[in-house]
């Protein structure tokens, strides 16, 4: 979540190494993934376009080959490259390997190896010679339920910096929803119903993952590859925490700002360091990657480049949702059916005003129909028969049973 970013929790800095690469990077304080899962955030990531053109709309859908992405581009114009993920869904067989010399999904007992992800990922730069092009994609699973986080780091966010005791119940077995409660696959029997012990693990699984990221940066920079190297720090999506729109601890229910806002920092050798408050999108960062690399791509994306200060409307979508964020507006539609028109004002709040305002929810619906209506590049399909290992490790990640 992008609250998450660059931000404090029980008064600890969540994201300290970060934080020092943004002094020389553009931050992006608003930006939004199209997807609020991992396959269709991912997706956009690689590609530019939204889940209905790339054809990834959920989990488990497979990146069509036909799509080019920034893996299949570098390739193709003489790049190294690597990918080191953690969550199976983006796993080998899903098509979000294509383009990748080396494209390894590791996996361990507790889900989410960041340690092991760094590790790969610096043995693998060791062998790029120097002056050669690569692509590094380094896929930290962290922050990510069930929240498991180290020892060391959840002593750094005691309970009781999470204010008073929050009572929340506990979904049964095989409800991973999070409509209403914690889903079972974050609690699994555990019994604790006070939503800061949740609320602290997020917090330390955050600070878990900056330890990996920084060891990444602190790598390259040793290694004096920052002055030639272009860093994007992101996330697929956020996370509902507490009581987002009766959602708990959990993500993939709709395009609500906590499961779409999102970090977005962009660091290139010689960049001016600023913090960039108008609204992008995550479909944003191949067209300016495309740019950056000079990678002359021939797909039209759904994004425009960062740092073009142009106009835009930041879309999200899920297989039954869609949003559309442009200035102060946020439309959110079910199935084609406008079921909010939000306005933020100056002091930050939000408030609901679709019956005031019918003219503006009309006009925006209508831009979004413009941009739904763009045609696919892929086709959505799904993976034929998963593997037994492969269902187990989607259950115990909450993909299954509920979800």
């Amino acid at each position: 979540r992008a609250d998450h970013f660059l931000a404090q929790g029980a008064g600890e800095d969540l994201t300290p190494r970060p934080a020092r690469l943004a002094q020389r990077s553009v931050q992006f304080s608003r930006a939004y993934s199209a997807g609020c899962e991992t396959s269709p955030g991912t997706a956009t990531i690689l590609t530019g376009l939204l889940p209905h053109r790339s054809g990834v709309r959920q989990n488990i859908h497979v990146l069509p080959d036909n799509v080019e992405t920034l893996a299949t581009a570098m390739y193709a114009r003489g790049a190294r490259t690597a990918a080191f993920i953690s969550n199976p869904v983006i796993g080998p067989g899903y098509g979000f390997e294509a383009g990748y010399d080396v494209y390894e999904c590791i996996r361990t007992k507790n889900k989410k190896p960041p340690k092991r992800i760094t590790e790969a990922a610096l043995e693998w730069l060791d062998g790029v010679f120097e002056g050669e092009r690569f692509m590094l994609w380094a896929h930290y699973m962290n922050p990510h339920g069930p929240y498991v986080p180290p020892a060391p780091f959840e002593e750094l966010f005691p309970v009781t910096g999470f204010g008073n005791e929050q009572p929340v119940s506990l979904l049964p077995r095989g409800d991973n929803s999070g409509r209403n409660g914690v889903p079972f696959y974050q609690h699994r029997g555990s019994g604790e119903q006070d939503a800061r012990r949740y609320l602290a693990r997020y917090a330390a699984e955050v600070r878990f993952m900056d330890a990996e990221v920084g060891r990444l940066i602190d790598a390259l920079e040793a290694r004096g590859e920052l002055e030639r190297t272009v860093i994007v720090v992101t996330s697929d999506h956020g996370e509902a925490l507490v009581d987002d729109e009766s959602f708990y601890f959990s993500h993939g229910n709709g395009p609500s700002d906590d499961q779409v806002h999102v970090p977005l920092l962009l660091y290139y050798p010689q960049c001016d360091p600023d913090n960039v408050e108008r609204r992008v999108s995550t479909t944003d960062i191949f067209p300016t990657l495309d740019r950056l690399l000079q990678l002359a791509s021939t797909q039209p994306t759904d994004g425009t480049d960062l740092l073009s200060t142009e106009p835009r409307s930041v879309v999200s979508q899920t297989p039954a949702k869609s949003s559309l964020r442009t200035g102060d507006w946020t439309l959110v539609r079910r199935r084609g059916t406008v079921v909010q028109l939000l306005q933020a004002a100056a002091d930050g709040s939000v408030r609901e005003v679709r019956a005031e305002y019918a003219e503006e929810a009309q006009a925006l619906s209508a831009r979004l129909d413009e941009i739904e209506s763009r045609a696919p590049i892929g086709e959505s399909r799904s993976r034929n028969e998963p593997s037994a290992e492969s269902l187990q490790q989607l259950e115990e990640l909450g993909y299954a049973g509920g979800e």
